[in-house]
């Protein structure tokens, strides 16, 4: 687990309706246990304009997790004292919606734990802010306001989007994933320089998903963020409630006609949201993940109201069906992830599929994920081939097998050897360098199967058009590089110096030959060499011209050039 940030717990009483039903007693126990270093107090009417600014006064740079009711986050825009902070720095669980569902006091309890602990680990990778990740925009509550508010409405505030670091970007010319699938065009590339249009972004996070470097920088939806903040809604330690299930929901398209406090959907006991940017934000890594970390169970809700990215579902289900496919392989079984879609007139009905869900979850064992130690985030993050490789090893299965169901979001290059030149272009030009080349012991090109994301490039640049790809995940080959071309390498007849493949050369002559060219001697010499027997032979050419010259002057008696 990661470092604990500089945050306080504050749990509003909102005037006697949370303090009153809530055990905060206990709660305030469960954070001295796990977390002495996190403060928990307990302050009442958040909303009031004062009491945002003597919090904001009082603890300074600290980031907030507040616990208190729904309305209190459309409130945040209406807080000018504390606009540095908000809503950047300041998280809110709606206590008193939890309160208002049909759970006993015990479970409402463990919720709220989990609930805020999640938030803290979160808060733990929050990334700084940058000019770059700040959009204006205008407020837009969800539920009804206050004359005084409902002035200050027209009044901008910066939202939160991400942009393209440049250093980690392949560039224009060799990737254009993030352009590819940005549903709302807000990725521009002019030249070789990638941007997001920060105008027509709206922060849905796709670009994050696909991104095989990690160049967009996202502080709000980072896999840092989401990865802390599903192993605090995962906490085993003084929390008894099981079996634990993580429900992805959408920030963008919310399921805002639920049947509980609201308008929310009403979960079962064991099951925790997970809130997300948008659908697109929803990737293979994302459902994995939460297995590897020890959920039992996971349902992705998604939202009534058309995408505001205009994200497709099917794009998701295809995902889903993938995902499931690599369950079926570690041995859990794929029933337990599904999707639960929220339209204005099933609200009730989806409620139930939940209840349903969560009673299937719970007729299942653990998986063999629950108590093992979940893989490791390394510095530059966790892959999707490192932690389906993880995975794998941790079960010892068997080798062989591939996975072909659902949108695969890896790749297999397939190269006819007899037609390949060696060129090398599919290796300079692959944005993830699942293609290499290797110069020693001969002339190798090296396949790398899980950095191939199936983007077709190197299939459009082959000269010799003697690539195919396959969307195909092989298991046992996931995390290593394979060799598909072997050549050796013609030396320069002069310097010995390496010059190209042999299957170059050869082409090269066959087609120089063809065309009636019969210079084919250059092709075996490197630059230099080749530069030079060019200078030789210019030179070679004018002293002959000179003395034929001489030669024809003299015999007229008249005077030479002189050597050239």
């Amino acid at each position: 687990m990661a470092k604990l940030p500089n945050a306080v717990i504050v749990l509003c009483a909102c005037r006697g309706r949370i303090a009153g039903s809530l055990p905060l007693s206990d709660i305030l126990r469960f954070f001295q246990v796990i977390a002495p270093g996190v403060q928990v107090i307990v302050s009442d009417d958040l909303c009031k304009r004062n009491a945002a600014h003597n919090l904001s006064e009082e603890f300074g740079s600290q980031a907030m997790i507040i616990g208190a009711c729904s309305q209190l986050r459309h409130k945040l825009y209406f807080w000018d004292e504390v606009a540095s902070k908000v809503p950047y720095s300041i998280r809110v669980i709606d206590i008193l919606g939890e309160l208002s569902m049909s759970y006993d006091s015990m479970i409402v309890a463990e919720r709220i734990k989990l609930l805020l602990w999640a938030q803290v680990t979160s808060v733990s990778q929050f990334k700084p802010i940058y000019k770059d990740n700040l959009k204006l925009a205008f407020s837009r509550p969800g539920d009804k306001v206050n004359r005084r508010e409902f002035l200050v409405l027209p009044l901008p505030r910066y939202e939160i989007v991400p942009f393209i670091e440049s250093s980690k970007c392949a560039g224009g010319d060799r990737c254009h994933l993030c352009y590819d699938n940005c549903l709302l065009r807000a990725v521009t590339i002019r030249g070789n320089v990638v941007t997001i249009d920060n105008d027509v972004c709206n922060g849905c996070g796709a670009c994050v998903a696909e991104c095989p470097r990690g160049a967009v920088y996202y502080p709000t939806c980072s896999f840092e963020e989401l990865d802390s903040e599903m192993e605090g809604l995962l906490l085993d330690d003084g929390v008894s409630l099981e079996p634990r299930i993580v429900a992805v929901s959408y920030q963008t398209c919310p399921s805002d006609y639920g049947s509980g406090a609201d308008g929310q959907i009403t979960y079962p006991p064991s099951m925790l949201p997970l809130k997300i940017p948008c659908l697109s934000a929803v990737s293979p890594w994302l459902m994995l993940r939460a297995f590897d970390m020890g959920a039992q169970g996971l349902a992705i809700v998604s939202g009534q109201r058309e995408c505001r990215s205009h994200f497709n579902v099917a794009v998701l289900k295809d995902n889903i069906e993938f995902v499931q496919a690599v369950l079926e392989y570690l041995g859990v079984a794929p029933e337990r992830i599904e999707l639960f879609e929220v339209r204005e007139t099933n609200v009730i009905e989806v409620a139930d599929k939940l209840g349903r869900f969560a009673a299937k979850i719970m007729g299942f064992d653990n998986t063999v994920f629950k108590l093992a130690d979940r893989t490791p985030l390394s510095a530059g993050g966790l892959k999707l081939s490192s932690l389906v490789a993880a995975m794998s090893n941790r079960l010892a299965r068997k080798a062989g097998v591939s996975i072909s169901k659902g949108a695969v979001p890896f790749g297999k290059v397939i190269l006819d050897g007899a037609r390949c030149t060696g060129c090398g272009l599919c290796a300079m030009t692959c944005p993830t360098d699942a293609l290499a080349l290797q110069l020693s012991d001969g002339y190798q090109l090296l396949f790398y199967h899980g950095s191939c994301v199936s983007c077709g490039i190197c299939v459009n640049v082959c000269p010799e058009k003697c690539i195919k790809l396959q969307r195909i995940l092989e298991i046992d080959k996931i995390c290593r590089g394979e060799p598909i071309f072997f050549d050796s390498i013609i030396g320069c007849r002069r310097c010995g110096k390496p010059v190209a493949p042999m299957s170059m050369i050869t082409s090269l002559r066959s087609r120089l030959q063809k065309a009636g060219i019969h210079t084919v001697d250059q092709l075996e010499l490197c630059p230099v060499c080749k530069a030079e027997t060019v200078c030789y032979k210019t030179i070679e050419k004018e002293d002959n011209v000179a003395s034929t010259i001489n030669k024809s002057l003299a015999s007229k008696g008249r005077a030479g050039l002189g050597g050239i």
